[in-house]
């Protein structure tokens, strides 16, 4: 979350946009694969 934080603040100009719409796709897509494997992981059990 820190590095998504600092990707933010340090981008200058409109580049803080599409950092922000580039972290918050990465964190959405990689945090919904995460949950999905999890929740099949642990019903497999």
């Amino acid at each position: 979350m820190l590095t998504l934080t600092d990707v933010v603040i340090d981008a200058p100009g409109r580049s803080q946009i599409v950092a922000t719409i580039a972290a918050v796709v990465g964190f959405v897509f990689f945090g919904g694969v995460s949950a999905v494997l999890l929740l099949r992981f642990l019903r497999g059990r």
